[in-house]
């Protein structure tokens, strides 16, 4: 899955016809569930964290809007 902050955002408003600044977690995994993101609008921002099967540890990225 190749999708950023932007790309997950679309999803979520446009295919998922889903408010995206709602404030829940929206969760996506790739097809053989090696990796997930978390997709969640804090009050000033979007973060997404990212996760790979091969590191037990999340990275994190914050960005505003």
């Amino acid at each position: 899955m190749n999708l950023g902050i932007n790309g997950l955002y679309k999803l979520v408003s446009h295919e998922m016809d889903l408010p995206p600044l709602s404030g829940a977690v929206f969760i996506f995994f790739i097809k053989n569930r090696q990796q997930v993101k978390l997709l969640r609008w804090d009050t000033d921002g979007f973060t997404l964290y990212h996760a790979t099967n091969s590191s037990p540890c999340a990275s994190s990225r914050r960005y505003t809007m």
